[in-house]
């Protein structure tokens, strides 16, 4: 379970975190400095590792995932700087995803429903299938699985 302590929440995608380098850089200045909590699915971490692999090799895929442990060893104000969030109980908002959002594909549904249910105020993504949905319609669906924690609207953004 998250723990926020009125920090915020953003949940990184796999393209987020295969994008580059600046993604990490920004996770853990947003931890250290701007009180914010970064989140990412089993899913993200399999996809990121299975794309670094493919493009770069076992060295590669392997240092992505000592960077990983880095960030998740680091505390900033009593909480992780990143953690690693499951998709359980997700089940009702991806089925509401793909109502709205035909064209968004089953790990792009599964993503956004993950980021709403832990009550992250931005998805952060490379994918223009995700930064591309209708920042109203995204906050509506948002507001309607609203989870306590949440402290700003909902967006995603690239």
């Amino acid at each position: 379970m998250v723990k926020g302590g009125g920090q915020q929440k953003w949940y990184y995608d796999a393209c987020a975190l295969d994008n580059d380098k600046h993604t990490y850089g920004e996770i853990y200045n947003g931890g250290r400095r701007n009180r914010r909590i970064a989140l990412v699915g089993n899913l993200s971490i399999g996809e990121a590792y299975g794309s670094s692999y493919r493009k770069k090799g076992q060295e590669t895929a392997s240092s992505f995932l000592d960077l990983l442990r880095m960030l998740i060893a680091i505390r900033s104000n009593g909480a992780r700087v990143l953690e690693i969030v499951n998709h359980k109980g997700i089940e009702n908002i991806f089925q509401e995803i793909q109502e709205r959002f035909p064209r968004l594909g089953i790990e792009d549904s599964i993503h956004l429903a993950t980021a709403i249910k832990n009550g992250c105020c931005a998805l952060r993504t490379a994918d223009s299938d995700l930064y591309d949905l209708s920042a109203e319609e995204v906050r509506k669906l948002a507001t309607k699985f609203n989870t306590p924690n949440r402290r700003k609207p909902f967006k995603t953004q690239n």
